[in-house]
């Protein structure tokens, strides 16, 4: 059983289950995708998070990321020095119309936008350029039935994915005995990676 790629996986659930009509790699692709998002949006992954630079500009005080549903986590100067995070409602009381300028000290996640793009504000008002270092959410992607296409969780983990597609397949099919089997295995392995996730985070290496 190969996960190391979208088309591997798809060719895997094809054979086991003798899905030769017309759409089945299709389908089975519609599956996967599900099981994608599914087991990404189950945990708080390590590998989830990541960051991004952006452009500080003198003058201004509003930003935005394209960032994952948790939105954005932490806030950082070019030096590494970090922002403190305040609510909406603390923000604007101490923002309000001030438009005092200096080194940023601030920061808070406003509501997104209607296209889902994550805004933040920084506090005082940056009277430099510089660049902003945020932590932020990975957004899930869009997989594709091809050899170059990849699950975003890291390769030990994939077969997380796998198995829950596994129980699309196997109710498709009409193979109760597997689709409970797989459905426990899904559960004992989320359970599983959930524990290693929160050793690595204890160990501080998320």
């Amino acid at each position: 059983m190969s996960t190391a790629n979208v088309a591997a996986m798809i060719d895997h659930l094809v054979q086991r289950y003798g899905l030769d009509d017309a759409g089945s790699r299709g389908e089975c692709l519609r599956w996967l995708q599900l099981s994608e998002e599914e087991a990404w949006n189950r945990g708080t992954w390590w590998f989830k998070w990541q960051e991004s630079s952006v452009a500080m500009v003198s003058g201004t005080s509003l930003y935005s990321l394209a960032a994952g549903p948790s939105g954005i986590d932490e806030v950082r100067l070019g030096d590494g020095t970090v922002l403190t995070l305040l609510t909406r409602d603390d923000y604007r009381d101490v923002v309000g119309a001030d438009a005092t300028s200096g080194t940023p000290k601030l920061w808070c996640l406003l509501e997104p936008t209607l296209l889902g793009v994550n805004q933040f504000g920084v506090w005082p008002v940056p009277n430099a350029s510089g660049t902003l270092k945020v932590r932020h959410e990975r957004v899930s992607g869009t997989l594709a039935d091809s050899a170059s296409s990849k699950s975003q969780f890291p390769v030990d983990w994939r077969h997380l994915v796998l198995l829950r597609a596994e129980v699309y397949a196997s109710a498709h099919a009409g193979q109760q005995g597997q689709y409970q089997a797989f459905l426990n295995q899904y559960g004992e392995q989320l359970v599983a990676l959930a524990e290693k996730n929160e050793r690595r985070r204890q160990n501080g290496r998320a």
